[in-house]
Protein backbone atom coordinates (compact mmCIF):
# COMPACT_ATOMS: atom_id res chain seq x y z
CA UNK A 1 0.00 0.00 0.00
CA UNK A 2 1.73 3.07 -0.78
CA UNK A 3 1.95 6.29 1.49
CA UNK A 4 1.64 9.60 0.65
CA UNK A 5 3.85 12.02 2.97
CA UNK A 6 2.08 14.69 4.80
CA UNK A 7 3.74 17.44 3.38
CA UNK A 8 2.27 16.28 -0.50
CA UNK A 9 -1.22 15.88 0.40
CA UNK A 10 -1.46 19.95 -0.82
CA UNK A 11 -0.91 20.45 -3.75
CA UNK A 12 -1.46 24.31 -3.39
CA UNK A 13 1.78 26.32 -3.64
CA UNK A 14 0.66 28.72 -1.04
CA UNK A 15 3.03 28.84 1.47
CA UNK A 16 1.04 30.36 4.21
CA UNK A 17 1.77 29.92 7.97
CA UNK A 18 -2.48 28.99 7.71
CA UNK A 19 -1.43 26.25 5.21
CA UNK A 20 1.89 25.22 6.78
CA UNK A 21 0.22 24.57 10.14
CA UNK A 22 -2.65 22.07 8.27
CA UNK A 23 0.79 20.25 6.82
CA UNK A 24 2.23 19.83 10.29
CA UNK A 25 -1.64 18.71 11.25
CA UNK A 26 -1.98 22.03 13.67
CA UNK A 27 -4.88 23.95 13.66
CA UNK A 28 -4.28 27.16 12.05
CA UNK A 29 -5.80 28.60 15.13
CA UNK A 30 -2.75 27.74 17.61
CA UNK A 31 -0.51 30.02 15.47
CA UNK A 32 -2.21 33.40 16.81
CA UNK A 33 -1.70 32.82 20.95
CA UNK A 34 1.77 31.27 19.75
CA UNK A 35 2.84 34.14 17.86
CA UNK A 36 1.29 36.32 20.26
CA UNK A 37 3.22 34.88 23.11
CA UNK A 38 6.40 35.24 20.97
CA UNK A 39 6.01 38.55 20.06
CA UNK A 40 5.16 39.38 23.98
CA UNK A 41 8.53 37.41 25.15
CA UNK A 42 10.68 39.77 22.91
CA UNK A 43 9.12 43.26 23.84
CA UNK A 44 8.60 42.06 27.40
CA UNK A 45 11.49 44.46 28.19
CA UNK A 46 9.96 47.60 26.72
CA UNK A 47 6.30 47.53 28.28
CA UNK A 48 7.74 48.74 32.17
CA UNK A 49 9.50 51.17 29.86
CA UNK A 50 6.58 52.42 28.46
CA UNK A 51 4.33 51.97 31.21
CA UNK A 52 6.73 54.40 33.47
CA UNK A 53 6.17 56.60 30.60
CA UNK A 54 2.70 56.99 30.28
CA UNK A 55 2.26 57.22 34.25
CA UNK A 56 5.04 59.75 35.08
CA UNK A 57 4.68 62.19 31.86
CA UNK A 58 1.22 64.07 31.16
CA UNK A 59 1.88 64.35 27.71
CA UNK A 60 1.15 60.36 27.15
CA UNK A 61 -0.92 59.64 29.56
CA UNK A 62 -3.12 58.28 26.62
CA UNK A 63 -0.50 55.34 25.92
CA UNK A 64 -2.67 53.19 28.54
CA UNK A 65 -5.26 53.57 25.93
CA UNK A 66 -3.55 52.91 22.69
CA UNK A 67 -2.67 49.27 23.04
CA UNK A 68 -6.76 48.93 23.96
CA UNK A 69 -8.25 50.48 20.74
CA UNK A 70 -5.20 49.06 18.64
CA UNK A 71 -6.79 45.46 19.71
CA UNK A 72 -10.64 46.79 19.34
CA UNK A 73 -9.56 47.83 15.52
CA UNK A 74 -8.12 44.63 15.18
CA UNK A 75 -11.86 42.67 16.69
CA UNK A 76 -14.02 45.19 13.88
CA UNK A 77 -11.48 44.08 11.14
CA UNK A 78 -11.74 40.33 11.87
CA UNK A 79 -15.63 40.43 12.28
CA UNK A 80 -15.62 42.43 9.13
CA UNK A 81 -12.44 40.63 6.65
CA UNK A 82 -12.65 37.57 8.73
CA UNK A 83 -9.74 35.58 9.96
CA UNK A 84 -6.07 36.48 8.24
CA UNK A 85 -4.98 33.03 8.42
CA UNK A 86 -7.96 31.99 5.66
CA UNK A 87 -6.14 34.47 2.79
CA UNK A 88 -3.96 33.20 0.02
CA UNK A 89 0.11 34.10 0.40
CA UNK A 90 1.86 34.76 -2.63
CA UNK A 91 5.93 33.59 -2.02
CA UNK A 92 6.67 37.10 -3.01
CA UNK A 93 3.92 38.32 -0.36
CA UNK A 94 5.46 35.57 2.00
CA UNK A 95 8.88 36.84 1.34
CA UNK A 96 7.89 40.66 2.30
CA UNK A 97 6.56 39.64 4.88
CA UNK A 98 10.66 37.71 6.37
CA UNK A 99 11.63 41.28 5.15
CA UNK A 100 9.73 43.17 7.09
CA UNK A 101 10.13 41.05 10.39
CA UNK A 102 13.76 40.70 10.19
CA UNK A 103 14.05 44.49 9.61
CA UNK A 104 11.86 45.28 12.80
CA UNK A 105 14.26 42.85 14.81
CA UNK A 106 17.22 44.48 14.23
CA UNK A 107 15.47 47.98 14.92
CA UNK A 108 14.38 45.92 17.74
CA UNK A 109 17.56 45.39 18.97
CA UNK A 110 19.27 48.81 18.38
CA UNK A 111 16.48 50.86 19.75
CA UNK A 112 16.89 48.26 23.39
CA UNK A 113 20.75 49.34 22.94
CA UNK A 114 20.77 53.01 22.54
CA UNK A 115 17.28 53.19 24.93
CA UNK A 116 14.50 54.67 21.99
CA UNK A 117 11.69 53.56 23.39
CA UNK A 118 9.94 55.78 19.88
CA UNK A 119 12.39 53.31 17.49
CA UNK A 120 10.88 50.25 19.56
CA UNK A 121 7.56 50.68 19.16
CA UNK A 122 8.08 51.14 15.18
CA UNK A 123 10.14 47.84 15.62
CA UNK A 124 7.20 46.30 16.77
CA UNK A 125 4.70 47.44 13.63
CA UNK A 126 7.55 46.24 11.53
CA UNK A 127 6.87 42.69 13.23
CA UNK A 128 3.58 42.75 13.52
CA UNK A 129 2.89 43.68 9.83
CA UNK A 130 5.74 41.14 8.79
CA UNK A 131 3.42 38.38 10.30
CA UNK A 132 -0.17 39.58 8.63
CA UNK A 133 2.00 39.38 5.37
CA UNK A 134 3.47 35.99 6.46
CA UNK A 135 -0.18 34.72 7.53
CA UNK A 136 -2.83 36.40 4.84
CA UNK A 137 -0.65 38.27 2.02
CA UNK A 138 -1.56 42.00 0.68
CA UNK A 139 -4.84 41.18 1.94
CA UNK A 140 -4.93 40.84 5.43
CA UNK A 141 -1.71 43.70 5.43
CA UNK A 142 -4.51 46.00 4.35
CA UNK A 143 -7.13 44.72 6.67
CA UNK A 144 -5.84 44.22 9.61
CA UNK A 145 -2.41 46.90 9.23
CA UNK A 146 -4.10 49.99 10.49
CA UNK A 147 -4.33 48.24 14.05
CA UNK A 148 -0.45 47.51 13.61
CA UNK A 149 0.17 51.11 12.67
CA UNK A 150 -2.33 52.67 15.36
CA UNK A 151 0.60 51.60 17.95
CA UNK A 152 2.91 54.47 17.29
CA UNK A 153 0.38 56.43 19.08
CA UNK A 154 1.84 55.14 22.48
CA UNK A 155 5.34 55.85 21.46
CA UNK A 156 6.98 58.80 23.20
CA UNK A 157 8.88 61.14 21.26
CA UNK A 158 12.10 61.06 20.89
CA UNK A 159 13.72 64.12 22.95
CA UNK A 160 15.31 65.72 20.06
CA UNK A 161 11.82 66.09 18.51
CA UNK A 162 9.86 67.28 20.63
CA UNK A 163 11.68 69.83 22.08
CA UNK A 164 11.38 71.68 19.01
CA UNK A 165 8.25 70.84 18.03
CA UNK A 166 7.01 72.06 21.63
CA UNK A 167 8.80 74.99 21.49
CA UNK A 168 7.86 76.44 17.88
CA UNK A 169 4.06 75.58 19.27
CA UNK A 170 4.70 77.39 22.44
CA UNK A 171 5.48 80.45 20.50
CA UNK A 172 2.60 80.18 18.00
CA UNK A 173 0.17 79.84 21.19
CA UNK A 174 1.70 82.77 23.00
CA UNK A 175 1.68 85.01 20.09
CA UNK A 176 -1.85 84.14 19.11
CA UNK A 177 -3.31 84.41 22.68
CA UNK A 178 -1.47 87.67 22.98
CA UNK A 179 -2.80 89.20 19.73
CA UNK A 180 -6.24 88.22 20.79
CA UNK A 181 -6.04 89.74 24.24
CA UNK A 182 -4.78 92.66 23.43
CA UNK A 183 -8.13 93.16 20.81
CA UNK A 184 -10.25 92.41 23.75
CA UNK A 185 -8.89 95.55 25.42
CA UNK A 186 -6.30 93.99 27.73
CA UNK A 187 -2.71 95.65 28.82
CA UNK A 188 -0.57 92.67 27.43
CA UNK A 189 3.33 92.44 26.99
CA UNK A 190 4.54 89.24 25.59
CA UNK A 191 8.46 88.25 26.76
CA UNK A 192 8.87 84.92 24.81
CA UNK A 193 6.28 82.45 25.87
CA UNK A 194 5.14 84.75 29.14
CA UNK A 195 2.33 86.93 28.80
CA UNK A 196 2.04 89.83 31.08
CA UNK A 197 -1.41 91.75 32.09
CA UNK A 198 -2.92 93.89 34.50
CA UNK A 199 -0.65 92.26 37.18
CA UNK A 200 -0.63 88.29 36.17
CA UNK A 201 2.06 86.74 34.19
CA UNK A 202 0.11 83.98 32.15
CA UNK A 203 3.03 81.16 31.34
CA UNK A 204 2.64 79.08 27.98
CA UNK A 205 4.81 76.11 29.48
CA UNK A 206 5.42 72.80 27.71
CA UNK A 207 2.26 71.25 28.82
CA UNK A 208 0.40 74.27 27.36
CA UNK A 209 2.15 73.65 23.94
CA UNK A 210 0.02 71.45 22.53
CA UNK A 211 1.51 68.70 22.02
CA UNK A 212 -0.98 66.25 23.91
CA UNK A 213 -4.04 68.02 22.38
CA UNK A 214 -2.12 67.16 18.94
CA UNK A 215 -1.75 63.68 19.20
CA UNK A 216 -5.26 62.91 20.36
CA UNK A 217 -6.94 64.88 17.72
CA UNK A 218 -4.72 63.17 15.18
CA UNK A 219 -5.07 59.68 16.23
CA UNK A 220 -8.71 60.76 16.08
CA UNK A 221 -9.06 61.67 12.96
CA UNK A 222 -6.86 58.93 11.64
CA UNK A 223 -9.02 56.22 12.95
CA UNK A 224 -12.24 58.36 11.84
CA UNK A 225 -10.88 58.07 8.06
CA UNK A 226 -10.04 54.74 8.80
CA UNK A 227 -13.55 53.38 9.17
CA UNK A 228 -15.67 55.57 7.32
CA UNK A 229 -13.45 55.92 3.92
CA UNK A 230 -11.38 53.55 1.91
CA UNK A 231 -10.05 56.60 -0.15
CA UNK A 232 -6.14 58.09 0.15
CA UNK A 233 -7.35 60.99 -0.22
CA UNK A 234 -10.20 61.60 2.27
CA UNK A 235 -7.43 60.22 4.71
CA UNK A 236 -5.28 62.34 4.15
CA UNK A 237 -7.67 65.89 4.27
CA UNK A 238 -8.68 64.57 7.56
CA UNK A 239 -5.82 63.81 8.87
CA UNK A 240 -3.83 67.26 7.52
CA UNK A 241 -7.37 69.38 9.19
CA UNK A 242 -6.69 68.05 12.55
CA UNK A 243 -3.74 69.35 12.81
CA UNK A 244 -4.69 72.71 12.94
CA UNK A 245 -7.71 72.40 14.42
CA UNK A 246 -6.10 71.19 17.73
CA UNK A 247 -3.59 74.28 17.03
CA UNK A 248 -6.36 76.12 17.04
CA UNK A 249 -8.21 74.60 19.85
CA UNK A 250 -5.26 75.07 22.19
CA UNK A 251 -4.37 78.46 21.24
CA UNK A 252 -8.50 79.32 22.34
CA UNK A 253 -7.58 77.74 25.99
CA UNK A 254 -4.44 79.77 26.32
CA UNK A 255 -7.03 82.73 25.45
CA UNK A 256 -10.21 81.53 27.48
CA UNK A 257 -7.62 81.39 30.50
CA UNK A 258 -6.36 85.54 29.90
CA UNK A 259 -10.33 86.23 29.33
CA UNK A 260 -11.35 84.04 32.63
CA UNK A 261 -8.55 85.61 34.38
CA UNK A 262 -9.49 89.11 33.79
CA UNK A 263 -12.94 88.82 34.13
CA UNK A 264 -12.84 86.52 37.59
CA UNK A 265 -9.63 86.43 38.89
CA UNK A 266 -7.06 84.06 38.83
CA UNK A 267 -8.63 81.66 41.15
CA UNK A 268 -10.85 79.76 37.83
CA UNK A 269 -8.10 80.47 35.32
CA UNK A 270 -5.93 77.81 37.55
CA UNK A 271 -5.94 74.57 38.74
CA UNK A 272 -9.08 71.70 37.93
CA UNK A 273 -11.04 74.65 35.84
CA UNK A 274 -8.00 74.91 33.72
CA UNK A 275 -7.69 71.33 33.47
CA UNK A 276 -11.73 71.34 32.43
CA UNK A 277 -11.00 74.07 30.65
CA UNK A 278 -8.40 71.74 28.25
CA UNK A 279 -10.73 68.86 28.02
CA UNK A 280 -14.27 70.80 27.24
CA UNK A 281 -11.25 71.88 23.84
CA UNK A 282 -9.96 69.01 23.16
CA UNK A 283 -13.52 67.87 22.86
CA UNK A 284 -14.33 70.55 20.71
CA UNK A 285 -11.45 70.09 18.44
CA UNK A 286 -13.02 66.53 18.52
CA UNK A 287 -16.02 67.77 16.95
CA UNK A 288 -14.80 69.31 14.51
CA UNK A 289 -12.75 66.69 13.49
CA UNK A 290 -16.34 64.98 12.79
CA UNK A 291 -17.77 67.79 11.40
CA UNK A 292 -15.21 67.65 8.35
CA UNK A 293 -15.56 64.16 8.41
CA UNK A 294 -19.20 64.87 7.58
CA UNK A 295 -18.34 67.12 4.68
CA UNK A 296 -15.47 65.58 3.21
CA UNK A 297 -17.99 62.16 3.20
CA UNK A 298 -20.72 64.24 1.16
CA UNK A 299 -17.88 65.58 -0.84
CA UNK A 300 -17.03 62.10 -1.79
CA UNK A 301 -20.21 61.50 -2.31
CA UNK A 302 -21.18 63.66 -4.80
CA UNK A 303 -17.59 62.89 -6.78
CA UNK A 304 -19.11 59.37 -7.10
CA UNK A 305 -21.90 60.74 -8.41
CA UNK A 306 -20.58 63.05 -10.81
CA UNK A 307 -18.58 59.90 -11.85
CA UNK A 308 -21.57 57.89 -12.10
CA UNK A 309 -23.18 60.10 -14.73
CA UNK A 310 -20.04 60.88 -16.70
CA UNK A 311 -19.77 56.77 -16.96
CA UNK A 312 -23.53 56.51 -18.42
Amino acid sequence: MKTTCPWTKSTTTDPSLAVLSERLGVGAWWLLPALATLVAAIYAPTAPELIRIWWIDPNYSHGFLVPLMSLGFAVWAWHRHGSPLRAQVTPGAALQGLIWIGVGLALHAVASFVGNLFADVLSLIFVLRGILLGMGGGGANRAFGFSALFLIFMAPLPIGWYQPVALVLQQWVSAAAAQVLELCGAAVFREGNLIHMNGYTLEVGEACSGIRQLTSVLALALAVGHFTSDKNWYRAALAGAAIPLAVAANCLRVILVGLIFLGFGSKWAEGVAHTLQGLALVALAALLVMIVAAGLSRWENHLARITATRSH
